[in-house]
C-alpha cells in the first residue's frame, strides 16, 4: 500500500474586520452614557453563613429590569474589592453558595434576561436564543448582552461596599508564548475553580501529582500555602512559564 504524503496548511490567525474596534467602542460609550438606576432587596432566606446575601435589582439598557445576587462577606473590612460573574453563551446564572462566594471579596451574579435573580424562562433551542437579531451587528442579542453586562459593572462599582477603581486592562496572552498562555488560563481555572483550597491542593487536582504541583510552586517562588487570590498577575505569568518547564522535563 502506497503512502500519501500532504504539505501541511498553514492556517492564517483570524484577523477581526475593521470596523471591530469601532463598534465595540461605541457600545462602551453607549453603556457609559445609560442612567444608573438600582435598587437593593434582602430576603433573609437567600443569606449564607458568611455572608449578608442581598438582590441588586438595576434597569437594563433596554429599559426593563435585570437583577442579581449580592454577597457581602461578613468578616471582611469594607470597603472590599468585588467580583463580577459575568454569563456564558447560555441564560443561566452563577449561584451564590460556599463555593461561588468568595471570602474577602464582595460577589455579583447576574441574571441578564429578566427581572429575577435566575432566568424565568429555561432555554430550549427552539427559542433560537444564539441567534437573536443576527440579522444586524446593531441588533444582535450578544450586543445588548454586552451593553448590559457594562453597565452591571458600574451598578456594582456605585454600591458603598466597594472599593472600586479604573483599571487598565492589558492583554495576558502577549507576555507569554503559546504554550504558556495555555497553562495560564488552566491554572487560573483550577485556582479559582476551588476558592477555599490552597494553590497547591489545586494543582495537585490538576496534575493529579502533590509533589508536582509543590515542585511547580517552589521553581516560581510561591508559598505552598497561598490560595489563588494571594498572587499577584506578575506572580500567575510567572507560575504559567514554570509549569511549561516542569512539564516538559
Amino acid at each position: 500500500m502506497t503512502g500519501v504524503t500532504h504539505e501541511p496548511v498553514l492556517l492564517k490567525p483570524p484577523q477581526p474586520p475593521v470596523d471591530f474596534e469601532p463598534f465595540w467602542r461605541a457600545v462602551a460609550d453607549e453603556a457609559d452614557a445609560l442612567p444608573l438606576q438600582f435598587e437593593r432587596v434582602h430576603f433573609p432566606g437567600d443569606d449564607l453563613p458568611t455572608h449578608r446575601v442581598e438582590r441588586l435589582r438595576w434597569l437594563g439598557c433596554d429599559g426593563r429590569g435585570r437583577e442579581g445576587w449580592f454577597a457581602i462577606p461578613r468578616a471582611t473590612t469594607l470597603p472590599a474589592p468585588a467580583v463580577l460573574y459575568l454569563p456564558g453563551y447560555g441564560v443561566s446564572t452563577v449561584p451564590i453558595n460556599e463555593n461561588t462566594a468568595f471570602e474577602h471579596c464582595l460577589t455579583f451574579s447576574i441574571n441578564l434576561h429578566g427581572y429575577a435573580v435566575v432566568p424565568n424562562v429555561p432555554y430550549t433551542p427552539e427559542l433560537g436564543y444564539f441567534t437573536q437579531g443576527i440579522e444586524s451587528p446593531q441588533t444582535y442579542v450578544y450586543r445588548r448582552i454586552m451593553l448590559d453586562c457594562l453597565l452591571a459593572m458600574r451598578v456594582l462599582a456605585a454600591q458603598p461596599e466597594v472599593d472600586s477603581a479604573i483599571v487598565r486592562l492589558t492583554p495576558v496572552p502577549d507576555r507569554l508564548p503559546p504554550d504558556a498562555q495555555k497553562w495560564f488560563f488552566r491554572l487560573t481555572r483550577a485556582g479559582f475553580g476551588k476558592r477555599r483550597k490552597t494553590l497547591r491542593n489545586a494543582l495537585t487536582a490538576l496534575f493529579d501529582d502533590a509533589d508536582r504541583a509543590s515542585a511547580i510552586l517552589r521553581r516560581a517562588n510561591i508559598p505552598i500555602s497561598a490560595r489563588a487570590e494571594d498572587l499577584s498577575l506578575q506572580q500567575w505569568l510567572e507560575l504559567a512559564r514554570e509549569t511549561v518547564q516542569t512539564v516538559q522535563e
